[in-house]
């Protein structure tokens, strides 16, 4: 199986100023059969720390294993918005990836009080849900949201979100 074979998705735009969020709704299970083509060619440092989100732990599990497959070693986790918002507090994170349904503190509220936040403010922040509810993508896309995934993906689909919040390979 290949990336390009993994790419069965419905897409929606979803119109911000000038450039548009996407919303991808992966129609085959997680693969991580997927090949990955171009991995080496990624905008962003590898060794960036990045705090994964999310009360289920086989879905950080998951998630380690996709950032594994795009090369990223440096990941911590926390299992809801206020683990994270501690942990964030004493360490600088390169790029979040949050769960949005989580107790007791939400990906939602976690994503509003890391952009009220001086010190946190510009941290990107990629928030994962399982439900494609455009009111909740919008509310995400209107509180600072870098970019959305709604589950199930797989590492190409990693990949690409992560390459819109950091910029193009060159």
């Amino acid at each position: 199986m290949t990336a390009d074979n993994c790419r069965n998705a419905d897409e929606r735009e979803f119109p911000r100023a000038s450039n548009h969020l996407r919303v991808l709704r992966i129609s085959r299970p997680w693969s991580a059969v997927c090949e990955l083509r171009g991995v080496e060619d990624m905008a962003f440092d590898l060794s960036m720390p990045i705090l994964v989100v999310d009360d289920y732990n086989t879905m950080i599990r998951i998630i380690r294993n996709l950032l594994k497959q795009l090369g990223f070693e440096n990941v911590d986790d926390a299992s809801d918005g206020s683990a994270a918002l501690a942990k964030m507090q004493v360490k600088k994170y390169g790029l979040v990836i949050s769960d949005w349904n989580m107790e007791p503190m939400t990906g939602y509220d976690l994503l509003r009080e890391v952009r009220a936040s001086p010190d946190l403010s510009k941290t990107p922040f990629i928030m994962i849900t399982a439900e494609s509810k455009t009111e909740n993508v919008i509310a995400a896309k209107k509180a600072g949201v870098s970019n959305y995934i709604v589950k199930p993906f797989n590492a190409a689909t990693l990949k690409t979100k992560m390459e819109a919040v950091f910029g193009p390979a060159e």
